[in-house]
């Protein structure tokens, strides 16, 4: 893997146009002598990253809003068109004329590694207004929208969601001055929007000891440009470091430019090599295969706005079925739907069918006595609590009271328990083996695909492949898994045909 450095950036400006009600910097403009020197030190920098050939990330973190400047639009266009550069982004409020910047960008920039974080004030602008510039900006550059929590704006967080492209991230920063006012009600809720917005208390609030998975700050690996100035560590930097201290003298980190700079990390998995901007690593998968019930169903109903989810992402990759159920029954609970799948992992690896590449198997139980270790007297006793399950003539499952199976021991079948019912069926016949006979049909590595259960008894499959997802009402199979999100947040990390 490329090593790549990431440089922060932070000038002169400590102005902007908005009054934003939670902001230091609100309302003001710099001064000439400001300005002057602003632009001076932007001329500098770019010549500083034009002579060397270490390969950069730069982003821009000015105390107020810099693109209403042409000096920055310049900076960020001549920036991204260097080889050096793999990306170069900046926080914005897109209160600036998108196409004039594309433009820009056109004849003198690469659209490719310009990242834009753009933060969305309903106190200041109109969330259509947002919208709009953001779309045109969306159709070139990559970028995410984002606003800040508080317990007061929480409908206009589900409205901006909602009007969203859902390719498109909405991160969101629990006011600093509130957190501890979030309930851990609302805290869930906003995760529902944000999937990352839960490390803005579980995992970021770190004491000296580093808990949670988070051992090492890598702040120090950075560059960090404050007002022309290269510091060795970090913006937050307060004195010398003391001894069990994961930073200097923070007790507390709980911002995201601080937060995620943290080892072991579990946004890195969500955001990959755009960490730095907070904007998801979409990654194009050859297919993606989801379980049916608790991932395309909520509280027993199918999710709202399934079938344009399942459009957006059969769009671009095959999506496939890995479930418990048997086909007829999936294909009655979606209906229509169910066209936007080109097969599937049934009873619960039992049947598996491709109809893309024409591959259909079964792994029947071939004998009740020898697969199962009781006497013919014990078959006959049992006469109404076994259910047998066939499918094209060949049984598959034996379906049997949870309570009588739990009396049976140690049998030579696979077993599945969902609640009061316990289902056996051949050993060779699993999800993880369905899914690489439809992976070897087509010519996939495990790295092609992604896999989403919130099935505990799937651990199979989350410690077999390296992609895997777990809906977030399964905390306790989050740790195990490569994302934890809901389904309808698969856009989020998923190419799209007709998106980013």
């Amino acid at each position: 893997m490329e090593k790549i450095k990431t440089i922060y950036y932070r000038g002169f400006i400590k102005s902007c146009n908005y009054r934003c009600s939670y902001c230091a910097f609100a309302k003001g403009s710099g001064s000439r002598e400001e300005m002057r020197r602003e632009e001076d030190g932007l001329r500098r920098f770019y010549e500083q990253i034009r002579r060397q050939t270490e390969a950069v990330q730069i982003f821009f973190l000015p105390y107020g809003e810099g693109m209403i400047y042409p000096m920055y639009q310049a900076v960020l266009a001549d920036l991204s068109a260097l080889p050096q550069v793999r990306a170069v982004g900046i926080q914005t409020n897109l209160s600036w004329e998108p196409e004039d910047f594309l433009r820009l960008l056109r004849q003198r920039g690469d659209t490719g590694k310009i990242r834009l974080w753009a933060s969305y004030h309903p106190e200041m602008t109109s969330r259509a207004g947002f919208l709009d510039r953001l779309k045109q900006l969306a159709a070139e550059v990559e970028i995410a929208a984002g606003m800040v929590a508080t317990l007061e704006n929480e409908d206009e967080i589900r409205a901006l969601r909602a009007e969203l492209p859902p390719s498109i991230y909405l991160w969101l920063n629990a006011m600093d001055r509130r957190k501890a006012a979030f309930s851990r009600e609302v805290i869930e809720r906003l995760r529902a929007i944000d999937p990352m917005f839960g490390y803005e208390f579980a995992l970021c609030r770190q004491k000296a000891s580093g808990g949670a998975g988070f051992r090492r700050c890598l702040a120090a690996e950075n560059q960090y440009l404050d007002r022309g100035m290269v510091r060795p560590g970090c913006f937050f930097q307060k004195g010398e470091k003391r001894k069990g201290q994961l930073c200097h003298n923070h007790r507390l980190c709980d911002c995201y430019l601080g937060y995620s700079n943290f080892a072991g990390n579990p946004l890195a998995h969500f955001f990959g090599a755009n960490r730095v901007f907070r904007i998801p690593q979409k990654r194009q998968w050859q297919a993606i295969f989801l379980d049916f019930d608790g991932v395309l169903t909520e509280n027993g109903r199918l999710l709202a706005g399934l079938p344009e989810l399942l459009a957006a992402l059969s769009a671009g990759c095959r999506l496939y079925l890995a479930t418990a159920r048997s086909v007829s029954s999936v294909r009655r609970a979606l209906g229509r739907t169910y066209r936007f799948f080109s097969g599937g992992v049934f009873f619960d690896g039992a049947y598996v069918i491709d109809r893309d590449s024409g591959l259909e198997m079964t792994w029947p139980i071939v004998s009740r006595t020898e697969q199962m270790p009781m006497s013919e007297e014990n078959w006959i006793s049992m006469a109404g609590r076994i259910k047998p399950q066939f499918f094209k003539g060949e049984l598959l499952r034996l379906q049997m009271p949870t309570v009588v199976a739990r009396q049976l021991g140690e049998t030579p079948l696979r077993r599945r328990e969902y609640g009061s019912r316990t289902y056996f069926q051949a050993m060779p016949a699993s999800k993880c083996g369905g899914i690489e006979r439809i992976m070897a049909g087509s010519g996939w590595s495990k790295e092609d695909i992604l896999i989403m259960t919130d099935n505990p008894q799937d651990k199979e499959l989350l410690q077999s492949f390296p992609y895997t997802a777990v809906p977030l009402h399964q905390p306790e199979l989050a740790s195990q898994a490569y994302y934890a999100l809901n389904a309808g947040q698969l856009p989020l990390i998923t190419k799209l045909s007709h998106a980013q």
